[in-house]
C-alpha cells in the first residue's frame, strides 16, 4: 500500500523524513517510491537509491550506504550526487586508490569543459599528494592543460611535478610557460635564470642556456645571478 501518494510525493517525504532524522520513516518512504518506477525510470531510480544511502549513512551504515550508491551508478554510471558521496565515504576511510579511482569516473561525468578541468585537477591532487604518483598527476594536468594552457597554478604545480621525476626539458618548456603568464618582471627574470641553470646544468645546451641568462637581464638587469 502506497498510502495514496504519487511518487513525487513519496520522495519528498522521504527526503523530508531524512532532513529530520527520522530515518525509518525515510527509508519507508523511499522504499514505497522504489515500487512505483518504472524500469526505463532511470533518474528517479538513481536519486531514490541516493536517498537510501543518505539515510543508511546518517544511521552510520556505511557499507549498506556505499551498497545504495553503487545500485545509483549501476542505473546512471555518471551520477554526480553518489560518485561525490562515495568520494567522500573513500576519503574518510582513507582508501586514496579508490578516491582516485571515483575521480576518474567524475571526469568521465563532466558535463562540460570548465568541469572537466576542475575534476581534473582534484584527481591530480589524489594522485600527488596521497598516492605520490607524479606520472599519474602529470597525465592528469596535462589533460587539463589542454583545456587551460594559461592555468598558471596548474603550470607551477607540473613544473614541480616534472622536477620530480627528472624531465628537465618539459621543465624548461613549463617555466616558459609560467613565464608568460607572468606580470611582474623581476619573477620573468627569475624564471628565466631557471631556465639557464637547467638548460646548462642538466641539459648541457650551452648556446640555449646563454640565450636563457640574456633574457633574464632583459626582464631583471639587476638580476645579480645572471650578471655572474
Amino acid at each position: 500500500d502506497d498510502g495514496g501518494y504519487d511518487l513525487d510525493e513519496l520522495i519528498r517525504k522521504g527526503d523530508a523524513s531524512r532532513a529530520s532524522g527520522a530515518h525509518d520513516d525515510a527509508l519507508e518512504s523511499y522504499k514505497l517510491a522504489l515500487m512505483l518506477t518504472t524500469e526505463d525510470s532511470e533518474l528517479e531510480r538513481a536519486g531514490i537509491y541516493t536517498g537510501i544511502a543518505e539515510t543508511k549513512r546518517a544511521q552510520g551504515k556505511a557499507r549498506e550506504a556505499e551498497s545504495n550508491y553503487e545500485k545509483a551508478l549501476a542505473l546512471m554510471p555518471g551520477y554526480k550526487p553518489a560518485l561525490v558521496a562515495l568520494v567522500d565515504l573513500a576519503t574518510t576511510e582513507k582508501d586514496f586508490r579508490r578516491v582516485a579511482q571515483l575521480r576518474k569516473r567524475l571526469v568521465d561525468a563532466a558535463i562540460d569543459d570548465e568541469a572537466r578541468v576542475q575534476e581534473l585537477k582534484r584527481l591530480a591532487e589524489v594522485q600527488r599528494s596521497e598516492l605520490k604518483d607524479s606520472r599519474a598527476a602529470i597525465e592528469s594536468l596535462e589533460r587539463a592543460r589542454t583545456v587551460r594552457p594559461d592555468d598558471i597554478e596548474m603550470l607551477r604545480t607540473l613544473r614541480q611535478l616534472y622536477e620530480n621525476i627528472h624531465r628537465w626539458p618539459k621543465v624548461v618548456e613549463t617555466l616558459g610557460a609560467i613565464c608568460t603568464e607572468t606580470e611582474d618582471a623581476r619573477e620573468r627574470g627569475t624564471l628565466r635564470f631557471a631556465q639557464a641553470d637547467i638548460a646548462l646544468g642538466r641539459l648541457r645546451d650551452e648556446p640555449r642556456g646563454l640565450g636563457f641568462l640574456e633574457a633574464a637581464l632583459e626582464e631583471d638587469p639587476t638580476h645579480e645571478k645572471a650578471l655572474v
